[in-house]
C-alpha cells in the first residue's frame, strides 16, 4: 500500500481488515482536497470468509473505521478545489440527453453541505450529484471542519479531527483572550437626513470584529475601504443580500432578517482599515462594535553600565579592570550591539591595594 506523501495534505484510516487486522489507509488530496488511494488496500480489507467471530466470539463494539487528519499545511492556492474536481467528472457524462460544464453549488442548507450539488455553468440549474461528496472534502469555504461518509465532522483549530479546540478573541488556538486588547463602543447620534454616516474605523490587523444595530430598523449597515474610498458592503444606496463576504483578508457574515437587528461578523484578521457606517433610513437603532488588536510590544530601553573586577592582589599592588555591558531596561544583559556605540564609556585598568604587605 503507498504509504502518505510527505508534501500532501492527507487523512488516515485505521480500519479493521480481514482476520481483524488493522489497516492504515491514506487517502490524500490536493488544494484541499482528498485523492483515494483506496484501490491497493482493498485486498487487505476483504472480510473473512466466516460469517461471525470464531470459537464462540462476540463482534467488537464500536466504531470499525477511525480517522485522523494529518499533512495539515495548506495546499498552494493555485491548486483546483476538490469539490470542483467532483463536479468536473460529471462533465463527460451526459444530462438528461445533454453534456454542461459543472461547478460546485454550495449556497444549500447545512444538512446537505457534505453533498456533492454541482450547477451547470451559463444555466441556472444545479442538481445533487451525489448523495456525499468523497471523504475528506471540506464542508464549506466558510466552517471549518471535513465530509466523512456523508457527514461534516469537526475539526478543531489544533487540527485534530473531532476536536472542540477553538480561537480565542485573539486568534489564539485554545487561548485565554490574554494576548490582545478588546475596543468596543455604541454610535447613537441621531440625524435628520437620510444619509450614510460613519460608525467605527476598525484598523488593519483587527480580530473578532462584531458591529451590530441594537434595535431592529430600516437602516442598513455598510463597510468600505478607508485608503481606496470603495464600498465593499451597501455602497451606492445599492443594499445587498445578506451572505458571506470576503474582503480585507478576512470573511464578513451579514445577517438580516425581518425579526432581527443586522449584524456583522468577521473572525479577522484584517489587512487594511475599514470604515463601518450606516445607510440611515429614519430613526438611528444605535449601532454596538466590538474588536480586538494584539497588545502592542512593548519598547526595551538599552543602555551601558560599567562592571569592576576585584583587585588581583590583596596588597603591594594589584589591578582592578572594567569592561562596559549592555542591559536591557537596567536590569538583564543582552548583546552589546544593542546599546548605542556612540555612548559605551571608556574602560580600562588601575592600580588597586597599593599598601605594603605585612612583614
Amino acid at each position: 500500500m503507498q504509504p502518505c506523501h510527505k508534501h500532501a495534505s492527507a487523512l488516515t484510516a485505521s480500519v479493521t481488515g480481514a482476520a481483524g487486522k488493522m489497516v492504515t489507509v491514506c487517502f490524500m488530496w490536493h488544494s484541499q482536497a482528498f485523492l483515494w488511494h483506496w484501490e491497493e488496500a482493498a485486498a487487505l480489507l476483504q472480510p473473512p470468509a466466516a460469517s461471525g467471530p470464531q470459537h464462540n466470539g462476540k463482534f467488537c463494539q464500536g466504531p470499525s473505521r477511525l480517522h485522523q487528519l494529518c499533512n495539515t499545511k495548506p495546499c498552494q492556492p493555485n491548486g483546483v478545489d476538490f469539490r470542483a474536481q467532483q463536479c468536473a467528472e460529471y462533465n463527460s457524462k451526459p444530462f438528461r440527453g445533454w453534456y454542461y460544464k459543472w461547478k460546485p453549488y454550495t449556497k444549500v442548507e447545512e444538512e446537505d453541505i457534505c453533498k456533492l450539488y454541482c450547477i451547470a455553468e451559463d444555466f441556472d440549474f444545479f442538481f445533487a450529484m451525489s448523495s456525499k461528496v468523497k471523504d475528506g472534502t471540506s464542508c464549506s469555504d466558510y466552517k471549518g471542519g471535513v465530509c466523512i461518509d456523508g457527514i461534516c465532522e469537526p475539526v478543531g483549530c489544533d487540527q485534530v479531527l473531532g476536536s472542540k479546540a477553538a480561537l480565542d478573541a485573539c486568534g489564539v488556538c485554545k487561548g485565554d483572550n490574554s494576548t490582545c486588547k478588546f475596543y468596543s463602543g455604541q454610535y447613537t447620534l441621531q440625524h435628520r437626513a437620510n444619509e450614510y454616516y460613519p460608525v467605527v474605523m476598525v484598523p488593519a490587523g483587527a480580530r473578532s470584529i462584531r458591529v451590530q444595530e441594537m434595535e431592529i430598523s430600516t437602516s442598513y449597515l455598510a463597510v468600505r475601504s478607508l485608503k481606496r474610498g470603495t464600498y465593499y458592503l451597501t455602497g451606492d444606496w445599492t443594499v445587498d443580500w445578506p451572505g458571506k463576504f470576503q474582503f480585507a483578508g478576512t470573511t464578513f457574515n451579514y445577517q438580516r432578517s425581518f425579526n432581527r437587528p443586522e449584524t456583522l461578523y468577521a473572525t479577522g484578521p484584517t489587512n487594511e482599515t475599514l470604515l463601518f457606517e450606516i445607510l440611515l433610513q429614519g430613526k438611528n437603532p444605535g449601532v454596538s462594535w466590538e474588536y480586538t488588536l494584539p497588545h502592542p510590544e512593548k519598547k526595551h530601553n538599552y543602555t551601558w553600565s560599567v562592571v569592576r573586577s576585584d583587585c588581583s592582589a590583596p596588597c603591594a599592588g594589584g589591578r582592578v579592570s572594567t569592561k562596559a555591558i549592555c542591559l536591557q531596561d537596567q536590569h538583564m544583559q543582552v548583546n552589546s550591539s544593542l546599546c548605542n556605540p556612540q555612548t559605551r564609556p571608556v574602560v580600562g585598568s588601575h592600580l588597586c591595594n597599593t599598601q605594603p604587605c605585612p612583614a
